[in-house]
């Protein structure tokens, strides 16, 4: 793991801001998020079956939600962050259970509650992003599947202003499913 700086940028103020701004996906952001996008969905929808509980922590609006129904509609998801508005639009938009919960504190989930927790493209926004990839082990059954930007560079950097960590396969111990520009990793519990 390299930091990328060192001012956090990551505030629930900054968070509140970007999704009352962005809850109608700008022809931006679906482009910006699209190949990439489709990538993580399909590494991500070949670990997920009807039966399983999934958990999305970090949903923010509720992308990788909304695209993973789009190609399987019976999927059982609940969403988390640590945004109000954001919460608010995924229960209005998808209508699922959704919670006010925030990553960097004690997840309101008991052990062992989903089969499978999703953190998609977060971690690289925290702090102490391995505190966090454990509390998610600690709600899983099954597995953990996380998104993060792959060894980000100076552009990158530039671009996205509120990345504090920039990850390599090697962070991930061989346990990398996919990467370039971004890495799926797959965590078996």
């Amino acid at each position: 793991m390299k930091k990328l700086r060192t001012k956090n940028l990551n505030t629930l103020e900054y968070w509140e801001e970007f999704f009352t701004i962005k809850r109608k996906p700008s022809r931006f952001n679906k482009m910006a998020f699209h190949d990439r996008g489709e990538v993580i969905i399909n590494t991500i929808i070949g670990e997920l079956s009807k039966e399983d509980s999934i958990l999305d922590v970090g949903a923010g609006l509720g992308a990788i939600i909304r695209q993973c129904l789009a190609k399987k509609k019976d999927l059982k998801f609940t969403a988390a962050d640590f945004s109000p508005n954001g919460i608010k639009y995924i229960k209005e938009e998808l209508k699922i259970p959704a919670y006010v919960a925030d990553i960097t504190k004690e997840l309101p989930f008991a052990d062992n509650s989903f089969d499978v927790v999703i953190c998609a493209e977060t971690l690289e926004h925290l702090e102490d992003p391995l505190s966090a990839l454990e509390k998610l082990k600690r709600i899983a059954r099954k597995k953990v599947i996380v998104t993060v930007p792959y060894d980000e560079n100076i552009i990158d950097r530039i671009i996205s202003t509120s990345h504090l960590w920039s990850f390599s396969e090697k962070d991930f111990k061989g346990r990398v499913v996919k990467q370039n520009p971004f890495m799926v990793c797959i965590l078996k519990i």
